[in-house]
């Protein structure tokens, strides 16, 4: 798994995280930046664990989503320097 710099924070994090006590939402908060910077799947509690594989989800598919884009743009970049070149 590539690791990354960043990542978005969704309220729907938030609002599965606001209702936990202060241990388990730190576990699940340093489980997500381990997961999304170091490329570590995290051990954690059973009720951390749980909360951590519905995140995860939404990470994945960002990560996908930005990839596929990434991917996108350097086709497209590469079309345009074909179409520089053969001019």
């Amino acid at each position: 798994m590539k690791n990354y710099a960043s990542y978005i924070f969704y309220e729907s994090w938030w609002v599965m995280l606001s209702g936990l006590d202060s241990a388990t939402r730190d576990e699940v908060v340093c489980g997500i930046c381990k997961y999304v910077f170091d490329g570590i799947e995290p051990a954690l509690s059973p009720l951390a664990s749980g909360i951590f594989m519905a995140i995860r989800l939404d990470i994945d598919q960002s990560k996908e989503r930005y990839e596929d884009k990434c991917r996108k743009r350097a086709e497209a970049g590469r079309k345009g320097a074909a179409k520089t070149n053969a001019i």
